[in-house]
């Protein structure tokens, strides 16, 4: 009798359709997107913002709590794959960049949510010391 790996990996993982922290997530990273990544006239979109503030603070509260984001959240939410989005868009493409760091401190956020996929995380502390000390780890090159 075959067994479908992809079935047994879906019920080894926890539902969380249900967990108000994912949930939390999952809006963060829809935000995340729709304000980045979205070229149309959506009202949120970075394009049609003349003040940025609410983008810096979707920003900011993806960095304050980036070390709660666990593995099946971020497997679940895809939050990782929209900061890689973002810390890859081309200076153009994000008014303000220049005051805002935006794409810096997303590819600060996918490298630390990257070292939370492979385990290389063990200390707790802030964003910043956690990239610098994995930019360090032999494994990261």
């Amino acid at each position: 009798m075959r067994v479908n790996k992809l079935h047994t990996e879906q019920e080894d993982r926890p539902n969380l359709n249900y967990d108000p922290v994912a949930q939390e997530f999952l809006k963060l990273r829809h935000d995340l997107q729709r304000t980045f990544l979205s070229r149309s006239a959506y009202p949120g979109s970075i394009t049609t913002l003349t003040d940025l503030t609410p983008a810096n603070d979707l920003l900011s509260l993806a960095e304050t709590r980036a070390h709660e984001i666990t593995i099946p959240y971020l497997q679940y939410t895809k939050i990782g794959k929209v900061a890689r989005k973002i810390s890859q868009l081309p200076d153009s493409d994000i008014p303000g960049d220049e005051k805002y760091s935006f794409r810096e401190r997303a590819g600060r956020l996918v490298v630390y949510w990257q070292g939370v996929m492979t385990s290389t995380l063990p200390w707790q502390g802030d964003l910043a010391e956690a990239v610098g000390q994995l930019a360090l780890t032999p494994e990261s090159g």
